[in-house]
């Protein structure tokens, strides 16, 4: 049965997104048209970001209830419940990949760049690690805090989730 439906984007591809849902019930959406969507429990628009450019990855949701999700304008955004933004942090190229946040709250996300950020919850550079490709694929962090990313240079990479010790691939072709 069905209980709601809603329109979120425009063009011929909507969302690529998986949504998220928030502690209240809010889903929470990134769109090819460039919004990330909040949408009431009932079906209706809470509110809406606009990027400019396509959010693609999967928002991540902060204890706090903070918003993480990165846009094809380069920018990876944090977003109170609110619609207030709280910071933003600009990459060197667009950003598919959904974040992943870890106990203490420091935000990884990969980049076009080939890059894996390492973002403090104040929204400032921890680290970066450099890849050989774009990284389109989204974090996986382990339980001893090891952060697991893909890149198109087709290797995975495991790497220290407080210091960048691992450089080489874990995996290789």
């Amino acid at each position: 049965m069905e209980k709601w439906v809603k329109r979120v984007g425009t063009g011929v591809y909507p969302s690529f997104s998986s949504p998220s849902i928030g502690s209240d019930g809010t889903v929470y959406v990134g769109t090819d048209s460039g919004r990330v969507v909040a949408i009431k429990p009932d079906g209706n628009v809470k509110w809406y970001v606009n990027t400019g450019k396509a959010v693609h990855g999967t928002p991540a949701i902060v204890k706090d209830g903070t918003i993480i999700f990165g846009s094809y304008n380069g920018f990876v955004y944090a977003v109170s419940p609110d619609c207030k933004l709280k910071w933003s942090f600009k990459t060197n190229t667009w950003v598919e990949s959904s974040p992943a946040i870890d106990a203490e709250g420091t935000v990884y996300i990969g980049s076009s760049d080939g890059k894996l950020y390492a973002i403090n919850a104040d929204g400032s550079l921890k680290w970066s690690f450099q890849t050989k490709g774009e990284i389109e694929s989204s974090p996986a962090i382990g339980p001893d805090g090891t952060v697991y990313i893909g890149s198109n240079d087709t290797h995975l990479y495991a790497i220290g989730g407080t210091s960048q010790t691992t450089t080489a691939p874990l995996f290789e072709k």
